[in-house]
Formats: C-alpha cells, structure tokens, sequence
C-alpha cells in the first residue's frame, strides 16, 4: 500500500534552496515527497529519485519546440516524446531520468505492450522498432508512400496499425507481412478499441471510419469535422470514441452507431493536437498547438480545469 504524498511547499523550498546554492543534486532521493513550484532547468540533476512523488508546477530541464506526440508504456515504465528541437527521447517514468535520445524527426511513437520496444514513424515512410535497453534498431517495416503519422498496436502487441499516406497498414509484427487498406486521402489518425477488435481511423476527408481488424469491413462513419482530425481515443468501455480536429471543436462519437453525441468547443484555441480519457472514462484531457490542457466532464458535458503553459501537473505514483 503506497503512501500519498502530504501537499506541502517544503519539499520544494528546498529543492530550490539547494538549486540557489548550485548544489549537485546528482543521486538525492525525494521519493515519496509532494514537490510545489520547483526550477529545475539548468540544473545538474541526474539519477535524482522522485519515487512516488506528487509534482506540482514544476519546471525540467528540457526546453520542447513543437510537440509532435507524448506517449506512456503500458504499465508507465517509460514515457517517450517526440518534439521538433528534441527528437525522440525516454524518460524512466517513476523518477523522469532521461535513458534513451534518438536523434531523428518522428511524427510518432508508440511502445509494445510489453515495453521492451519503442516504435518511431515520420517523414522518411519507415517504421522503426528500437529496443529501449539498447537504443539499437532492431527491425524495420518499409511500404508506405508518403509520410507516417499514426501508430498503434493491436491484438496483444502481434500487429501494428500504421497510416499517413493513403493507406492503412496492418503489419505481422513477427513476420513483417502486411496487409493494406487503400482509402482516398491521407491518414491522419488511428486507434483500436479496447477489446482488440476494431480501429478506427481519420482521414484527410475529415471522416472517421470505425472498422474490424481481420476483415477491414467497415461498420461505421462518424462525419461532422470541418477540417482535419489529429487525434482520437476509446473511452475505456468502448463505447465512446472522441477526435480533435483543426477545426477547434472535439466530438464524442458512438462507437455503435457513429452519431455525435457532444461537440465541445475550444474557441481561441488554436488546433487541437491530442485527446485522452482518464481510466475510468468520467475525463478528457486535451492539448492544443498553444499548450493549454483542458480537463472536460464528458458525461456532464462540463469543463472542469485548464492547465497552462508554466502550469503543468504531473503526479508520479
């Protein structure tokens, strides 16, 4: 049983006592401690341990550029980014020490379920499988004809769904065969359903296409975006699938029948870049090209909180 951190600016008035100092703060150990409002860019903090650790308004040493995706592992072991300035980096996910930069441009990652691999995509149309011990490329799937903006894996990590150009890839992970969905514009979005079965996909139509995974048949549309959709998600029950588009407005959708269910408008907001729904389906967060995070009670239609650049939140449990 984990011990819950008491909200508190001690921690972090110490934190940025000794960062004031220029003390090395290499191997200090904050673990189980909640940390408000603390500076820790340019400082020398490697292997420094936040186990268990609550963060409140605190700043890292990396400076991101454009952000193209933000991904955990399936059991938060690692979280990987891909920016602009950065390329692609992990970060061990309970005390965000940096184990692995990949100096390249990737429009996407994602990891296996078994977190053993990353995979990264992007403008030279490959999909690349990199061990995260390692940091070396252990396979390659080429095929596609234009750049690669979405991944995601299915079916227990056997197959990898990947699309950007006009079409929709389905790899044997194992044997690298792949069978091919043609559509009649880009791909900008994919997601598979939690229980494995179906996918769903945007295209530059501005329509999602709901559709199983061993047929390709199509069993439903969801149309209503006026301009492209970057993201999508699965509530955890299946149910619900929701798109964030350029057109500043994220839609919920049912997975049974397509329809819209609730438009939620980010006016000002610039282009929507990322939705995710909390564990128990209740929340959804969502970013924006201008940093802002938004909290939203889907089944009360309700925003909740806004997180702004300066102002992130991330708890470590």
């Amino acid at each position: 049983m984990h011990h819950t951190p008491t909200r508190g600016y001690a921690a972090g008035n110490i934190l940025n006592m000794l960062i004031h100092l220029e003390a090395d703060l290499t191997g200090y150990d904050f673990s189980g401690l909640s940390v408000w409002q603390a500076y820790l860019q340019g400082t020398k903090a490697q292997n420094i341990h936040f186990v268990r650790s609550q963060f409140f308004y605190l700043s890292f040493n990396d400076t991101f550029g454009q952000v193209y995706r933000v991904r955990y592992s399936s059991a938060g072991t690692w979280l990987a980014v891909t920016a602009s300035n950065l390329g692609v980096r992990v970060w061990q996910g309970h005390n965000l020490v940096q184990i692995l930069h990949l100096p390249l441009h990737a429009h996407t990652v994602t990891f296996s379920p078994d977190e053993q691999y990353l995979v990264t995509a992007g403008s030279d149309r490959t999909i690349y499988f990199w061990d995260i011990q390692t940091g070396q490329c252990v396979r390659h799937f080429s095929g596609h004809r234009g750049q690669v903006y979405a991944l995601s894996f299915a079916d227990a990590g056997r197959i990898l769904i990947s699309g950007g150009d006009s079409t929709v890839r389905l790899w044997n992970v194992d044997t690298g065969e792949c069978s091919t969905l043609d559509l009649d514009s880009f791909v900008s979005a994919v997601a598979v359903h939690p229980d494995g079965h179906t996918f769903a996909v945007a295209t530059g139509e501005n329509v999602i296409q709901i559709r199983d995974i061993q047929s390709l048949d199509l069993s439903a549309t969801c149309q209503g975006h006026s301009h492209e959709i970057r993201t999508l998600a699965f509530s955890p029950d299946g149910n619900t699938l929701a798109s964030g588009s350029y057109d500043e407005t994220i839609r919920l959708w049912s997975t049974h029948t397509g329809h819209c269910t609730l438009i939620l408008q980010k006016q000002g907001e610039s282009y929507l870049r990322e939705v995710a729904f909390s564990p128990c389906g209740t929340f959804l967060a969502s970013a924006s090209d201008r940093g802002n995070i938004h909290m939203c009670n889907v089944k009360q239609g309700e925003h909740e909180i806004t997180l702004q650049p300066g102002e992130a939140f991330a708890e470590q449990q």
